[in-house]
């Protein structure tokens, strides 16, 4: 077909015009139709086209290729036998001529040609095309074929990335050839990659030669860690050889390629057993000492050059790589292969480098080493262990920032880390990984040298307190923590560590009183905290501990880091008081008196916690006694609920907002203890103490709590509470609120926002983005919040604690009523913590669940109605648009909300049990909790569960359905033989369509496919119309449905059917209602030729090929 000049001219003009920025849109989207409708045009025009265009400007040839490509992926098969010779022809031609760079200038053009390349081997090869690799191999092995070479080794990479590595190929069956293809040529396909980077090597280290071998390193990266074991064993020991000469060269970034490659064949994930001659080709004399010294020279010069420390990376990562997979396959090895010293040598070298990146990675295998039982007894390993100890410290310790210009440190992590956020990850993963290590290797062999460095850090922290920062502080109680816990746990504490023990804990308790500020008293309070198990053999302790925490209580001044001081010492008399009750029994009476003689030093909140202890005390106390006991605690505060002055005020909802100031005057400041705020502080104190009391005070098996009877009197008045804080977002208690508070008063805060954010995110910022002053709004909303926070536990602890006389109350209903009476007007936000401190308690701890079906159902009933509002506003929100801060909220909050409910759901009806795939072996039946199934006995109840759970099962948030998932099965496979037809249809479509939301998310598509399965096969029998359902599946037939029911109840019947086989059959049938991912569902289907079966290796000669083929003989043949 001849073409005419203007054809091409147009082209080019249309393609120029799109590109140009002045074109105006109509002219843009006309040119734009003309390239398009040549793409969709008879090929015998658009390709000879597309070849005169790929020979233009850069600007217009992509277009040409394009046009080829598309061509060979979606018209392959329709066109003449001629027009495919003539594309195959024509690409082969360009490649042949070698007209591009062997730099990245003509990337663009050489990838065109690659794709262009591959799509026609995913076509045609190998069978209609055996002879290909041969040519392939010719060209590699041709010294003088520099750019084509390149070209071959872009196309083989291009080709097991399609295959193999990403599968792009979307027919199975060509796909699975292809890859028998792929792994038939392996073996010549790396020798002669191989052979090539020697003949470069050879060359001389000139462009030329680095970049052909800079590609062939790559192809070899691309194909190292998926190949057969017994293939790389043969050519591994040439490869390591080849790839440690370019180690130590920077042209072209050649040296870090080499390294990656090496990484990748380190890092294999290979049967054991086939990896071992491949992992000890590394620790060759040859290979690691050209990787150490690489090493070695990187680290000189990683400081001055971003790239060099991108290599040290490198090489760090393929050493950590080895080190771990050495581990591995150690059981094979038996004994440390040679240069093992040599390599924990280097370990130990990055372990102290400045850059924390390096030192997180390689501490990784120090770790691995140190939980391995061969490994950590090996004398070069035991060796290594002594070098590192010293340099512990340093690492635990966070040093440096990205603000910070003066160290190493931070130089390095500005080039690590984006922000502060990914700093502080970093840290946190170098403390963990060397506080396990500390964990690992403390033993007989190095308890000594732990404690000689142990010894020096208190002592140096003794003399130089008022020096030391925080961050030492912290890092030093730490490292205490994990070593003092390993050291009894491993029963390592002989008498010898024992007495150190003792002196390092009386030198920390002497220093302390010396100690004149309260700063440099409250971070050293935090080190002897880490020595309370001494209490158990030195009780002779514990009097001067508490003494010296009676001092700190009794201090008068109270600015914020006495304040600071005072909360530590509470919260460490509390901790040892609930820790350890055996051990503190005979001191019970010194830490009462100490309780009652600092309670005029501290402030109402300090007493109020500082009461708790008594609590924790009480269960030391005789059965007897222990009601006085509590008695002499918490009488003022049960005195104070039940003083009419507090009746009073919440006896309804306008009385308590006058009570706690929120219709009079704001204060003017933080400071102002107008009587407002006295009051507000002293119903925190008394909820607070309550609080703390419950949640220490044990709870009796089958016998009265004392405590009950002291409460009693008073349970009615935290239910009115909860009612009076829920009704404050009443319209008509709103317009109460005096005008000095914003309306928010009552609502959340930007801080509670950004957390529902940052949650449904995954986000590790946790601090919101805008800081504000914290004016009278923000002071009282965050008081509502606290003791809201506090009424909801007292509720759910009146539960778990009191439950032997609690359910037995005569009014037990209405405080039940109560809970559930403001439902509609809870906030999103603040309801999940409802159902998680106190609804979840008092249903679960009830030991009747006849008594809790009532208020069960009305949660159960008021969550579904809910739920299912949020979903569908969440679902009416336009996409298309962008959305408003409100419609973000809602989202994220009812992604929230949906994922409390369901794990509130799951604690309810299966308990603490994990549904997890061991579990899929148990019936429903034997998940499902004795008081879960009692609860089912309301039908009401059930309906709504299943109804949320099926609303789940449909919403937008992948999370809460995978959560619902285990939860779903396990309900519905305990609860068919109940359910009508009507719900029986409404789960089954609900299930199906849950495939339309979810079926994309291959972790979702085969657990939604077993519960159709089973919702089907357990509901079919009964009712027999659910056929019907199935109808409504886009393409199925009356006919396909019979069978497939048929097919299904059969498989139902036996007990032997893999979950696979059920989720096979199911998604066979459902195909058509399968959601599809985004690059699915816009990708057109490209049809690949049905070729003839490929039964044996490839006869790889050039006599194959048919007449019309082209040989590369002649394209690549020296003139």
């Amino acid at each position: 077909m001849l073409l005419a000049e203007n054809d091409i001219s147009d082209v080019v003009s249309a393609v120029r015009a799109i590109l140009d920025s002045s074109t105006v849109n109509q002219e843009r989207q006309r040119c734009t139709q003309k390239i398009e409708e040549l793409k969709e045009g008879d090929p015998g025009k658009s390709v000879p086209i597309a070849f005169k265009l790929v020979n233009q400007a850069s600007d217009v040839s992509h277009v040409g290729w394009n046009i080829i490509e598309h061509v060979i992926r979606y018209k392959w098969n329709d066109m003449p036998a001629d027009i495919r010779v003539t594309i195959r022809n024509g690409v082969l031609q360009y490649m042949s001529e070698g007209r591009y760079s062997l730099t990245s200038e003509n990337l663009p053009t050489k990838t065109f040609v690659s794709r262009n390349l591959v799509a026609m081997m995913e076509q045609e090869w190998p069978q209609n095309w055996p002879e290909l690799f041969e040519q392939f191999k010719s060209i590699i092995l041709d010294e003088t074929l520099h750019a084509q070479a390149q070209m071959v080794f872009i196309v083989l990479r291009r080709l097991i990335e399609n295959v193999i590595t990403f599968s792009n190929v979307s027919n199975v069956l060509r796909r699975k050839e292809l890859s028998t293809a792929v792994n038939i040529i392996m073996p010549e396909m790396l020798a002669v990659t191989i052979a090539r980077i020697k003949m470069c090597i050879d060359a001389g280290n000139n462009d030329n030669s680095i970049l052909v071998a800079k590609f062939a390193i790559e192809l070899l990266s691309e194909s190292v860690d998926w190949v057969v074991g017994r293939v790389l064993e043969e050519t591994v020991d040439k490869m390591i050889e080849v790839l440690c000469a370019y180690l130590q060269v920077a042209n072209h970034g050649i040296f870090e390629t080499a390294a990656t490659c090496l990484f990748k064949i380190a890092s294999r994930k290979r049967a054991k057993t086939d990896e071992t001659p491949i992992v000890l080709s590394m620790f060759k004399d040859s290979s690691m000492q050209s990787i150490i010294s690489a090493a070695s020279l990187a680290a000189g010069v990683s400081s001055s050059s971003a790239d060099h420390y991108k290599y040290l990376k490198a090489l760090c990562d393929l050493l950590t790589a080895l080190g771990i997979h050495l581990s591995e396959i150690w059981v094979y090895v038996k004994n440390p292969p040679p240069n093992f010293s040599l390599y924990l040598t280097a370990i130990y070298s990055f372990f102290t480098h400045p850059s924390m990146c390096i030192r997180s990675d390689v501490s990784q295998v120090l770790v691995t080493f140190a939980s391995h039982d061969q490994i950590s007894k090996t004398k070069e390993f035991v060796a290594a262990v002594k070098q590192v100890i010293p340099h512990i410290p340093k690492n635990v310790e966070k040093l440096g920032s990205l603000d910070d210009r003066t160290s190493m440190t931070s130089y390095y992590a500005r080039m690590d880390c984006e922000d502060d956020v990914e700093f502080q990850r970093d840290y946190i993963q170098l403390r963990d990984r060397i506080l396990r290590f500390v964990r690992e290797t403390l033993n007989t062999t190095h308890i000594e040298q732990y404690l000689q460095q142990l010894c020096e850090w208190i002592n140096r922290v003794i003399l130089q307190n008022d020096s030391i920062p925080a961050s030492e502080w912290e890092s030093l109680k730490r490292y205490l923590m994990a070593f003092i816990s390993t050291a009894y746990q491993k029963e390592l504490v002989n008498d010898d560590v024992d007495a150190k023990f003792v002196v390092m804990f009386s030198s920390l308790m002497n220093q302390l009183e010396t100690v004149n500020k309260a700063k440099t008293a409250n971070l050293m309070l935090s080190i002897p905290s880490s020595f309370l198990q001494l209490f158990e053999k030195h009780p002779e302790l514990i009097s001067s501990f508490f003494e010296r925490l009676k001092q700190i209580l009794m201090i008068t001044a109270e600015d914020s880091e006495i304040v600071d001081l005072k909360r530590h010492a509470i919260s460490l008399m509390l901790k040892v008081s609930s820790s350890m009750p055996n051990v503190i029994q005979n001191h019970a009476e010194l830490i009462y008196n100490i309780v009652t003689t600092t309670a005029s030093s501290l402030t109402i909140m300090q007493r109020a916690n500082l009461v708790q202890v008594l609590g924790a005390l009480s269960n030391l106390a005789q059965p007897n006694i222990r009601l006085s006991f509590l008695q002499s605690a918490i009488q003022a505060n049960i005195d104070y609920f039940r003083s009419q002055t507090f009746i009073n005020a919440i006896s309804s909802v306008p009385n308590f907002m006058a009570f706690i100031g929120l219709t009079s005057q704001a204060d003017p400041d933080e400071k102002t203890e107008s009587v407002y705020y006295l009051k507000r502080i002293e119903l925190k104190a008394h909820l607070c103490t309550i609080d703390g009391v419950l949640q220490h005070v044990n709870a009796p098996k089958n016998q009265s709590n004392p405590l009950f009877e002291l409460l009693n009197p008073v349970l009615q008045t935290f239910f009115q509470l909860a009612h009076c804080l829920n009704a404050l977002n009443d319209q008509s208690n709103q317009r109460l609120v005096h005008s000095s508070y914003d309306q928010s008063v009552t609502d959340i805060s930007a801080d509670d926002r950004h957390q529902i954010y940052c949650t449904v995110m995954e986000a590790d910022d946790q601090e919101p983005t805008e800081n504000k002053a914290f004016n009278a709004t923000d002071r009282l909303r965050r008081y509502i919040s606290d003791i809201t926070d506090m009424v909801q536990s007292i509720e759910g602890l009146c539960g778990s604690k009191l439950f032997y006389d609690f359910y037995n109350l005569p009014n037990i209903q209405s405080f039940f009523q109560s809970c559930v009476m403001d439902l509609d007007l809870i906030i999103d936000f603040r309801l999940r913590y409802w159902i998680r401190r106190t609804w979840r308690p008092l249903i679960l701890s009830c030991p009747i669940p006849k008594i809790v079906i009532p208020f069960a159902t009305a949660v159960i009933q008021h969550m579904q109605q809910r739920l299912q509002n949020r979903w569908e506003a969440v679902k009416n929100v336009d996409y298309d648009e962008e959305q408003t801060k409100e419609e973000i909220y809602l989202e994220h909050m009812t992604c929230v909300l949906s994922r409390e409910y369901v794990v509130f759901l799951k604690y309810i009806f299966l308990g603490d049990s994990n549904v997890l795939k061991d579990d899929s072996r148990k019936q429903p039946s034997e998940l499902l909790m004795p008081s879960g199934a009692a609860l089912f006995e309301d039908r009401t109840l059930l309906v709504n569960v299943i109804a949320t759970l099926c609303t789940f099962l449909n919403c937008l948030d992948s999370h809460t359905m995978l959560k619902a998932l285990p939860v779903a099965k396990v309900i519905l496979g305990t609860t068919f033989n109940v359910l009508d037809e009507q719900v029986a249809n409404f789960v089954l479509i609900q299930s199906i369509q849950s495939l339309q939301v979810h079926g994309a998310d291959d972790v979702a598509k085969g657990p939604l496919l077993g519960l159709i399965f089973m919702i089907y096969t357990n509901l079919r029998p009964r009712f027999p119309l659910l056929r019907n359902v199935l109808q409504e599946i886009p393409d199925q037939t009356p006919d396909t449905v019979a069978a497939f029911d048929e097919r299904v109840c059969g498989m139902a019947l036996q007990e032997k059917i893999l979950e696979k086989h059920r989720r096979e059959v199911m998604h066979k049938f459902l195909k058509s209602v399968i959601a599809k991912n985004v690059g699915e569902q816009h990708k057109r289907p490209s049809h690949l030729r049905v070729l003839q079966p490929l039964l044996r290796p490839l006869k790889q000669n050039g006599e194959n090929g048919s007449s019309g083929d082209i040989s590369f003989e002649t394209l690549f043949g020296n003139s």
